[in-house]
């Protein structure tokens, strides 16, 4: 069921997010839900293949859980930036590292019962020789 927006008050502009609060018209009465306004975002997992296959994965320090995380790169597009360009970028910044071969694995919605932030997932490859002694 579609709920119809009634109205719509900006509450917080921040440097990342909006925070908005919808009226909406229900079938049986007037509710409100709380939005997050979200830039998209990009993910990828650096992949190494040859006969050591492993992952890049990070460290991050992420406030709202008070804890350090680890994580695959990633991170917010900027406005009108390609999804494989932001992906490039996010994992040279993340990671040092620059890859030359991307496959979009997928994209969705992260958390969709609040938020409009979406997401693009990238397999980022790497492939370096197989050295035996």
């Amino acid at each position: 069921m579609i709920k119809k927006t009634v109205s719509s008050d900006i509450v917080f502009t921040g440097n990342k997010l909006r925070l908005r609060v919808d009226t909406v018209q229900l079938k049986h009465g007037i509710s409100t839900r709380e939005v997050v306004e979200h830039s998209s975002a990009v993910a990828i997992i650096p992949f190494y293949g040859g006969a050591q296959q492993k992952i890049t994965l990070i460290e991050q320090f992420r406030k709202p859980t008070e804890q350090v995380l680890i994580e695959i790169p990633a991170g917010c597009m900027d406005d009108g930036e390609d999804p494989l360009d932001a992906a490039r970028r996010e994992l040279q910044e993340e990671t040092g590292l620059i890859a030359k071969q991307f496959t979009l694995l997928g994209e969705m919605y992260m958390a969709p019962g609040f938020s409009t932030e979406y997401m693009f997932f990238y397999l980022a490859m790497f492939f370096f020789p197989d050295f035996t002694a």
